[in-house]
């Protein structure tokens, strides 16, 4: 108990004193821009002639961004009705990110601050509900959109957008109002300055294939509301050369020959001819809270490291493809950059640089193989579960076919890239073959050239195909353009989330200090928390259940592996139907990733810790790593009755094959 009260003083005196975080690199600036400063040769206005229609998009996005600044805090809200209070007081004297936390995104909001590193976060709540009706809720949104620009009507937003040298609009945002999605939506209509397109055109499986029907109808309102604008938006080079699908709607539009599907991101932006007019992005969402997250990371956050993975062999073709020109701009560039190129780029050394989850935000990977699995260097093999864990929000691209053919589902590349928390990823829905992917040099070139996201990864002038485009299109690598400036006290709507652990501290409410902390980017103390009160045996076990669930994942990044263990171990065992629930799915992508990385310095209680919790769908994968490791250990009596209780209860042939083939491997 004593411990326990010297370790809660000692957060007292921690909790009074400014909690910002300390500066990303060499001198404590205050920037959006992360690391050192990327130049980008589309800064000026004279050079603006000498761009191809690409950059000077780039360019408007550019000076779009630096037109606000943005106010050195985060706001966090509960609700939708709450957001769009938040996002209403917004204004063109400053910006600041709004998220919204609930028990299954504060892992994602602790990502993002420990990212963005404000000076200030606050709580805000309001009591109000959205509007049910479909035509209130959507005059809602946009009166919350007007306000950002303090503009009473949408005439008024139009003079000031059509005024002289405007930027704006950067594009056009496609929503309907009660989709999960519209709140990214409206977070880039009134973050980047983009006109609203209305739809009912919404609905179905991300995951599934889109009827000519729906497509039609979304490309006839999207095409309503371009011809209304007043703005020019037939050609690339004019007014509106960008569209964010902020909609839960199928990925995959059936190819008009009738052969295989393209991606919806590359058919949405063409004429009646196919012509591309602007370049196209998808948000979807599971939840609001979800949606916020990606757009928020795509308004305020830039990244200042960069992973890059070849798991290609050596020879033509592949060795056009190799990472090793493109690390090189990057550390050029600014970006702290890591890179394992060919013929090192195998399992184990990804699964040793997946270990402990990655700091990288902007990764890039060579691979082949089908939506669940990578073929890896050496004739090795990794799957979806072997996704990294992100410390960090990060943009990811994939060179691999069928990566982002369901990237809602959790047993997918692109899936698990995206519940990892990364915000915009580029893959494939299909077998695109190689050419259909530029070089990683020259997509990596055209990023740093002022090319959007969206953009960067297009082959010129080509036909619609299969690269699917998720996240922001309008996002851009930048300089330290946008300023970034304290609140005056009183400009915030809320209570600073610092000041409220400092009275959880004071009620010794050990929950809501863990919660605290972990927001607060604070990982280390809520490690430290946790461990106090794991050898404090007058605390109660409702409590120590509470804090261990919040301190989870702290404490794997803290780095401890058996303070982990003990940690997890108070976890209860998810009941029925409880595994595909994302908290289960994330804590057990934790474990795996801390002890499951490295088998072979995992202790005993690590083994029996895995093996409870083999991970859904595909608990064969996990448990033949798992047997193996037992059977190198002199234990193939264990290993044995592993396999053949999944065997058992695998409900696929392609499990119940893999099981019998390492069944007769532990025979011979």
């Amino acid at each position: 108990m004593r411990r326990l009260v010297y370790f809660i003083c000692a957060l007292v005196a921690v909790a009074a004193c400014d909690v910002a975080f300390p500066a990303r690199g060499a001198e404590p600036s205050r920037s959006a821009t992360a690391g050192q400063e990327i130049e980008n040769p589309v800064e000026a206005d004279e050079t603006a002639e000498k761009l191809n229609n690409e950059q000077k998009l780039g360019l408007r996005v550019l000076r779009a961004t630096a037109t606000i600044p943005v106010l050195d805090a985060v706001v966090l809200v509960p609700d939708e009705a709450s957001f769009y209070e938040a996002l209403a007081a917004w204004s063109p004297g400053g910006h600041f990110p709004i998220l919204i936390e609930t028990d299954d995104s504060r892992e994602d909001v602790a990502r993002f601050i420990r990212a963005f590193q404000p000076g200030h976060v606050y709580r805000f709540a309001v009591k109000s509900k959205l509007p049910r009706e479909k035509k209130s809720r959507r005059e809602h949104i946009q009166r919350a959109v007007r306000a950002a620009w303090d503009c009473s009507d949408d005439n008024e937003l139009q003079r000031l957008w059509k005024s002289e040298k405007s930027p704006f609009p950067t594009g056009l945002v496609v929503m309907s109002g009660h989709d999960p999605a519209s709140i990214a939506g409206a977070a880039l209509a009134a973050g980047r300055g983009e006109i609203i397109a209305w739809t009912d055109t919404g609905g179905g499986s991300v995951n599934t294939n889109a009827s000519p029907e729906k497509i039609t109808r979304l490309g006839h309102d999207i095409r309503s509301v371009l011809e209304s604008s007043g703005y020019g938006w037939r050609g690339m080079g004019d007014d509106i050369d960008a569209i964010t699908i902020c909609l839960n709607i199928p990925g995959k539009v059936p190819a008009p020959s009738g052969k295989g599907v393209l991606a919806l991101t590359d058919v949405v932006g063409r004429d009646e001819n196919s012509q591309r007019f602007a370049y196209a992005g998808w948000i979807f969402a599971d939840t609001p809270a979800e949606a916020a997250y990606r757009a928020m990371c795509a308004l305020f956050l830039q990244p200042g490291n960069a992973f890059l993975f070849d798991g290609y062999g050596g020879g033509k073709p592949w060795s056009d493809y190799s990472v090793v020109p493109a690390a090189k701009h990057l550390g050029k560039a600014g970006l702290r950059t890591r890179m394992i190129g060919s013929p090192n780029g195998n399992i184990s050394a990804w699964r040793q640089w997946a270990a402990e989850g990655t700091d990288a935000e902007l990764i890039h990977v060579n691979t082949s193989g089908n939506p669940t699995y990578f073929q890896l260097a050496g004739k090795t093999q990794g799957w979806a579960r072997d996704i990294p864990l992100l410390n960090r929000p990060a943009l990811v691209s994939m060179i691999h076919s069928w990566s982002a053919t369901s990237p809602d589902d959790f047993n997918t590349l692109a899936g698990r890239w995206l519940a990892h928390g990364a915000y915009a990823y580029l893959g494939s829905v299909q077998e695109p073959y190689l050419a259909a992917f530029l070089p990683p040099e020259l997509f990596t070139r055209r990023l740093l050239s002022g090319y959007p996201w969206g953009a960067a990864a297009r082959i010129d002038n080509a036909r619609p195909w299969k690269i699917q485009v998720i996240g922001d299109p309008l996002f851009i690598l930048y300089q330290n353009h946008q300023q970034r400036i304290t609140p005056a006290k009183g400009t915030l709507p809320g209570t600073e989330v610092a000041e409220q652990l400092r009275q959880a501290i004071r009620d010794r409410n050990l929950p809501e200090v863990t919660r605290d902390l972990v927001i607060l980017g604070r990982d280390e103390d809520a490690a430290g928390l946790v461990k106090t009160v794991l050898a404090d045996e007058t605390t109660d076990g409702k409590t120590r259940l509470a804090v261990a669930r919040a301190a989870l994942g702290a404490v794997f990044r803290a780095g401890d592996r058996n303070l982990f263990r003990r940690v997890y171990n108070i976890l209860p065992d998810p009941g029925k139907g409880e595994e595909n629930s994302r908290t289960v799915r994330r804590n057990r992508d934790y474990l795996w990733a801390k002890t499951g990385n490295n088998l072979r310095s995992a202790t005993d209680a690590d083994l029996t810790l895995l093996a409870r919790n083999l991970r859904w769908k595909r608990p064969d994968l996990d448990g033949i790593r798992l047997a193996e490791e037992l059977a190198r250990r002199d234990r193939a009596g264990e290993a044995r009755a592993l396999l053949n209780s999944l065997q058992t209860q695998a409900r696929d042939e392609q499990a119940r094959k893999r099981l019998e083939k390492a069944l007769q491997h532990l025979r011979r």
